[in-house]
């Protein structure tokens, strides 16, 4: 009885031992992936701290691009932007002249983009002009400040975060302000918007349209917009073009050209100076708000050259 008794409790015992040991593995487990879980929400709060840190408050990014474009120029710009910053993106995508049945590149574009985070498309069936496609980033991106580049720009992303902060510093003065010259890449605030209006849509298609607001800007404040030098940027000037609309090597439209030469005159007494080599009054009445659905309709096949 006794031998039974010892064989009993040294099996109860080594069965107590394992059962200890593993619940002390367990123990072991749990305090490890406790310690790793508390490990990523701290570095977690620490990198969302820094982030916030360095972003640009109150500002909206907008693109824009079309379907030659998407995967050669927006989509490289894009991935350099939100490697260093989370400021929201809109991205306002083009249509053909001609409407695409298929349109497998948009899909595609579309599918690539959703992986970043605060990327906001909005896609047209059909070709708008410039204008429109500013206009419609500026109306879904509701911010205060805007920087609005086409898609052909290089982005020194490391770079991008503190020639924003200048910026804004700029618009809180000019409300309007290029870089390096050009309206491939420029700046606009929500004041100014208000109080110059939006970018004009009766230019249906592309080129006169930045030249046509430099005008009723220095109208509204007598003084020319402001333009920035930033080695951060870059405008790579590509040629690409929807061929439908153009037959020329200009890939600005010969309708917007003729729109210009209907609405400004020569005014040498009273005509001021700003994108134009001599003094000029605009003639006919700027209209605002957008769209101007009936205009376009009418004229949609006068962009055909």
């Amino acid at each position: 009885m006794l031998n039974l008794g010892m064989k009993i409790l040294k099996k109860i015992l080594v069965g107590s031992f394992f059962l200890l040991e593993s619940m002390l593995v367990r123990l072991l487990q749990y305090m490890r992936k406790f310690l790793q879980w508390y490990q990523e929400e701290d570095q977690g709060k620490k990198d969302k701290s820094s982030i916030s840190s360095s972003e640009v408050e109150d500002f909206a990014i907008i693109i824009t691009t079309f379907e030659a474009r998407f995967f050669k120029y927006a989509l490289p710009l894009i991935k350099e932007i939100r490697e260093h910053t989370d400021t929201p993106i809109f991205i306002t995508i083009n249509g053909n002249y001609e409407k695409s049945d298929n349109n497998i590149n948009l899909r595609k574009f579309l599918t690539v983009i959703s992986q970043f985070v605060n990327v906001y498309p909005i896609a047209f069936s059909n070709l708008r002009g410039c204008a429109t496609l500013w206009n419609s980033g500026i109306e879904i991106a509701d911010s205060k400040n805007y920087l609005i580049l086409n898609d052909d720009i290089y982005v020194n992303g490391s770079q991008l975060i503190d020639a924003m902060k200048d910026i804004e510093s700029e618009l809180r003065n000019d409300g309007l302000v290029t870089i390096n010259d050009s309206f491939s890449h420029f700046a606009v605030s929500e004041k100014c918007l208000e109080e110059v209006g939006l970018f004009d849509e009766h230019f249906l298609g592309f080129g006169h349209e930045d030249g046509d607001y430099m005008h009723r800007y220095l109208v509204r404040y007598g003084k020319k917009h402001l333009d920035t030098k930033l080695s951060s940027f870059l405008n790579l000037s590509d040629d690409s073009k929807d061929l439908s609309v153009s037959n020329s090597k200009s890939k600005y439209s010969i309708f917007n050209l003729r729109m210009v030469q209907e609405i400004y005159k020569s005014d040498e007494i009273s005509g001021v100076v700003s994108t134009f080599d001599k003094p000029m009054t605009r003639v006919a009445d700027f209209v605002n708000p957008r769209p101007l659905i009936s205009f376009r309709k009418q004229h949609y096949k006068d962009l055909v050259e």
